[in-house]
C-alpha cells in the first residue's frame, strides 16, 4: 500500500528505526486516537539527512510522495541560509518569517505534490531541549549527552523514551513549545484521518 502522507526531517537515521517519526506518529496518535498499526503503514518517514538534500528533493515530489500528502519538518535556525545558496541569490531576506519560508518552499516545487512546512525552533536540539523543561530530571545523563554534545544515540534515546505512553503529558507540554511540531502533527492527522479514514 502507497503511503497516504509522507515526512521528509532533516535529521538523518543512525539505526533500524527513526525514533523522529515514531514521535510524531506517537503525537498523531494522542491527537487522534488513530490506530497505531494503520498509522505506521499510512505515512511513510524519510530522512534526507541535511537541509540541502531536502532543498533538492522537494524540486521534483513526484518519487518521493506520488499523489500522496507531502510534509516537511526542517531546523529554522539555518535554512534561508542554505535555501539562498541553492537558489544562488538572496530569494529570503536573513529576517524571513516561518510563513515566507514555508512558501519558498512550495514555490521551489515544480513537479509533484507541493509540501507543508513546518519548522523546529531552532533545530532538532531545541526539540530535545522542551523535553528538559517539560519533564524536569526526566532521563538528565542522557538529555545533557543529546543537547550539548549532540550525542546522536543519546538523541535518539531520549526520543523513543517520549514515545513511550507514559510521557504523554511531557509530549503535551513538548507540544505547546514547539508549534512546528504541533502545525505537523495537526495536518499530517487531519490528512491520515479525512483519507485513510484513522479515527
Amino acid at each position: 500500500m502507497s503511503p497516504i502522507a509522507t515526512v521528509l526531517y532533516e535529521d538523518a537515521q543512525i539505526g533500524p528505526e527513526f525514533p523522529l517519526h515514531r514521535l510524531v506518529l506517537r503525537l498523531v496518535q494522542d491527537e487522534f486516537n488513530g490506530e497505531a498499526w494503520r498509522l505506521i503503514q499510512s505515512a511513510e518517514g524519510i530522512p534526507p539527512k541535511g537541509i540541502d538534500n531536502i532543498l533538492r528533493d522537494i524540486r521534483d515530489t513526484t518519487l518521493i510522495a506520488a499523489d500522496g500528502a507531502l510534509f516537511v519538518l526542517a531546523d529554522r535556525d539555518r535554512i534561508v541560509e542554505h535555501f539562498n545558496r541553492q537558489a544562488g541569490r538572496a530569494v529570503l531576506p536573513p529576517a524571513a518569517s516561518d510563513d515566507e519560508i514555508a512558501g519558498a518552499l512550495r514555490d521551489a516545487c515544480v513537479q509533484g505534490p507541493k509540501p507543508q512546512v513546518f519548522l523546529l525552533r531552532p533545530n532538532l536540539e531545541g526539540l530535545i531541549a522542551a523535553m528538559e523543561r517539560c519533564g524536569p530530571g526526566l532521563w538528565p545523563d542522557v538529555l545533557r549527552r543529546a543537547i550539548q554534545r549532540k550525542d546522536r544515540l543519546a538523541r535518539d534515546q531520549v526520543l523513543r523514551g517520549l514515545s513511550r505512553e507514559a510521557m504523554r503529558s511531557v509530549r503535551d507540554c513538548v507540544r505547546q513549545q514547539q508549534p512546528g511540531v504541533d502545525g505537523l502533527v495537526r495536518e499530517l492527522g487531519r490528512t491520515l484521518t479525512a483519507i485513510g479514514g484513522l479515527g
